[in-house]
């Protein structure tokens, strides 16, 4: 490519590649510059088993309870060496985006094949909980009240050994506490032979030659106790599931799921308040894509894109299958697919996306997006590729959209180092990381790398604001965030499990443009009740605790 302006050349150095590029000087500034984390493996070839390119697993919380997040990332052995016990790692956070490898993991390294994680209080006592999904036998962390986190799956009713690629935990019943859907995705098969191509060679194989795993749906019982409800609850199917994210979807007061499937169709479970689930995915228009197609269906995000009061949804696919956007039509149950419309179709087509996240990552007042990529399929490799040479074919550059006026535009400029990097990228989380106000990137590769991303919107001048809730014993999770400031109105999710195999700790982050106050604040909470707050400040965190604000409407 011929560039009629002088260019400047520049080496960036990201996870496990050093890459060199071409930087027009008039192209705007790059929002995410990287943080070096520590590798966990020199990866070794793959043995074409899909369990090597089908995980995840990364939660973002404060681990260790002095007021900044830390990172837990899911290990899994290499391809060679599936017998070995492969711990979870943790990252503690020491500031200005720096984190270190903990040598004393709190009890979070599980040596489980990791895949996933739910974060939640799981017993009441106000403190949270790890439920860790794995390739195998799941297992429940309960913190103590030393701020260690003790395995109490023996006796939990979580200690089922099956492959569980995603979890979320949701008040289904609405009786206080926390419950737990898990999607289980498929039997491994390191038997199974594919080839793939005009050359046939041997690649890895697609969920239609596996056979697959009916979810889980979990009723909690207190005191770290659960029951496996899913009969009873009529949520047994069988599909290869990914993942599953929560939300009230018919505006009736009571959590629902979106559950993602692998080239199956998708589930939307809506909540019969009897304890009954019934799937709804055809008639509100989520179960196929516009052209009536299921597709691959790995990573998932909840959010009001379109700021109208009303939750919209948004899947990641494999290549040749844009990543979806399913548009929820003003004053109706029913989603519409706007991929090509939004601007999000075209530059998905040839990328293979897992993780997402929606967040204002430039301070403006409106969503952008950023989808983590990586192949399962082999294709060309990128150049200047450091990874060893069998996963070359294997990588694949990051997607940044940023949002204008409604619009969505792929900017690798401004993604910076998040789109500079040809990785098999799987699971992704959003997170203001090093405390300055705006939202950082951290994801996961197949490697067990971890990459940092730190945003430096904040240095814009920009205002912002974040709202953490309480509800009871509960974090509000489910819940939207109204908030009116500089003439606009804002709405923002509050959620935990998302992405693909992703959990945070749940907290809305909005940014509000040049306006210097916030005129009102509305908490929907997922029950159907609305609450007013008087926030007072931007720039800062603030939490808001239900039944000390002005009660609008009582819950459904």
């Amino acid at each position: 490519m011929k560039y009629l302006l002088p260019l400047l050349i520049i080496t960036i150095s990201i996870g496990c590649e050093t890459k060199t590029t071409t930087q027009n000087p008039s192209s705007p500034k790059p929002l995410f510059t990287s943080s070096q984390l520590p590798a966990n493996y020199n990866w070794a070839p793959g043995k074409y088993s899909i369990a090597e390119v089908s995980r995840g697993g990364l939660a973002i919380f404060d681990a260790d309870q002095d007021g900044d997040k830390d990172i837990l990332a899911a290990s899994h052995p290499p391809a060679d060496k599936t017998q070995r016990p492969s711990p979870n790692l943790l990252f503690l956070n020491s500031g200005n985006g720096k984190f270190e490898l903990a040598t004393d993991a709190r009890g979070l390294d599980h040596p489980g094949k990791g895949s996933t994680f739910a974060l939640a209080d799981v017993n009441g006592d106000g403190r949270l909980d790890v439920f860790v999904g794995n390739l195998g036998q799941d297992a429940l962390l309960i913190q103590n009240d030393q701020g260690r986190f003790e395995d109490r799956t023996q006796g939990s009713g979580l200690d089922k050994d099956e492959w569980t690629a995603g979890a979320t935990f949701f008040d289904f019943d609405r009786d206080g506490d926390f419950d737990l859907y898990v999607s289980r995705y498929l039997i491994d098969d390191p038997s199974r032979i594919c080839r793939l191509g005009i050359d046939s060679k041997r690649d890895y194989c697609g969920p239609y030659r596996y056979q697959s795993v009916a979810d889980s749906l979990y009723e909690n019982l207190g005191n770290g106790k659960f029951k496996d409800i899913t009969q009873q609850a009529k949520v047994s199917i069988l599909r290869a599931g990914f993942g599953a994210i929560c939300g009230d979807f018919n505006s009736d007061g009571w959590p629902d799921l979106y559950v993602a499937n692998d080239m199956q169709p998708n589930l939307l479970w809506i909540n019969q308040k009897d304890g009954t689930f019934k799937d709804e995915a055809l008639p509100y228009g989520v179960a196929l894509s516009g052209a009536a197609k299921p597709e691959a269906s790995m990573g998932l995000c909840l959010e009001d894109i379109d700021q109208n009061g009303s939750l919209d949804l948004f899947t990641t696919h494999l290549l040749d299958q844009t990543n979806t956007y399913y548009l929820r039509q003003t004053g109706t149950n029913v989603f519409k697919d706007n991929s090509a419309r939004s601007g999000l179709g075209g530059p998905s087509l040839p990328m293979t996306g897992w993780g997402c996240e929606f967040s204002d990552f430039d301070l403006d007042g409106d969503l952008d997006l950023a989808v983590a990529n990586g192949r399962i399929i082999r294709g060309e490799p990128y150049p200047n590729s450091s990874w060893p040479e069998f996963w070359q074919p294997y990588c694949e550059l990051n997607l940044f959209y940023l949002n204008q006026n409604g619009k969505f535009k792929s900017s690798s400029s401004e993604g910076g180092s998040f789109t500079l990097t040809a990785q098999p990228s799987r699971s992704l989380a959003a997170s203001d990381m090093d405390q300055d106000g705006d939202v950082d990137l951290i994801e996961t590769d197949i490697a067990n790398n971890l990459h940092l991303h730190l945003n430096s919107s904040s240095q814009s001048g920009k205002s912002w604001l974040s709202i953490k809730l309480k509800d009871g014993m509960g974090d509000g999770r489910g819940a939207t965030i109204k908030v009116q400031a500089g003439g606009k109105t804002y709405y923002r999710s509050v959620l935990s499990s998302k992405s693909f195999s992703t959990a945070v700790e749940p907290e809305a982050h909005l940014g509000l443009g040049t306006a210097k106050k916030v005129d009102s604040v509305e908490v929907h909470w997922i029950d159907g009740g609305i609450e007013g707050f008087k926030v007072d400040s931007v720039n800062t965190v603030h939490t808001l605790e239900r039944g000390k604000g002005k009660i609008s409407r009582q819950k459904k």
